[in-house]
């Protein structure tokens, strides 16, 4: 997995919880990339830990943005319930 960090500017249109995902060839192979917006205010390293954390949770089958998004509809259908 190659991880890209580019500077954070107020013009780029992110979705938070499908982050930019693409994948790099490299000698021929289709290696995962995921590009990381950052600003000077941030901490680098939790970033890049919470990420190689996530990409560890895929490899076993876990994908964290899907189950996030399932409680957020969870917990909404349930206040629309009430």
């Amino acid at each position: 997995k190659k991880e890209e960090l580019i500077k954070w500017e107020d013009s780029l249109e992110i979705d938070r919880l499908d982050p930019l995902r693409k994948t790099e060839n490299i000698l021929g192979l289709e290696i995962p990339k995921l590009v990381i917006p950052v600003s000077e205010s941030k901490s680098l390293s939790s970033i890049i830990e919470t990420s190689v954390s996530d990409y560890i949770l895929k490899l076993n089958g876990i994908d964290t943005n899907e189950r996030f998004k399932e409680s957020v509809r969870n917990e909404i259908i349930k206040k629309e319930e009430k």
